[in-house]
């Protein structure tokens, strides 16, 4: 149903991130943590 196709789509979404910030691990967790912040008012877009 819609509740389960949401879950999964935010799931994926958790999972994007993670595969990104495996990307990240390299960097200065400066810079990883310069992008949090665009990470959630993305995410916070995407529920309004």
């Amino acid at each position: 149903g819609k509740i389960g196709s949401e879950w999964e789509a935010e799931g994926s979404t958790v999972l994007h991130y993670i595969q990104l910030f495996s990307k990240f691990a390299n960097l200065p967790k400066s810079a990883i943590l310069s992008h949090i912040p665009v990470i959630i008012l993305d995410q916070y877009k995407k529920i309004k």
